[in-house]
């Protein structure tokens, strides 16, 4: 599957929306903190990286939560999500590719 950074953006929203429902904002852009600003915790990442593996046909290991970088200890934004899913999918294509 050969998606744009767009197309992954569409589904990273998409399977959020289905996470928060109704209690989420009108608008939600690159630099909304799925954590900070609509109410989500880490183990929200779990269902959500599922759902994420599901539609855009990857696999997130398992010691990736999407919602949060262990690395700089403290919760993604949606850029970064749509950043780190994009990377995944173009490391699976080159994988495959080889």
């Amino acid at each position: 599957m050969n998606l744009s950074r767009n197309e992954v953006k569409r589904i990273v929203l998409d399977c959020l929306l289905e996470i928060i429902g109704d209690k989420g904002p009108e608008k939600i852009d690159e630099q909304t903190d799925p954590i900070l600003n609509l109410g989500l915790d880490s183990a929200d990442g779990i269902l959500y990286a599922l759902e994420l593996e599901n539609r855009l046909n990857i696999e997130i290991p398992c010691d990736l939560n999407p919602l949060v970088d262990d690395k700089k200890h403290r919760s993604r934004r949606m850029g970064e999500i749509v950043d780190l899913l994009t990377n995944l999918i173009a490391k699976k294509q080159e994988i495959t590719h080889v």
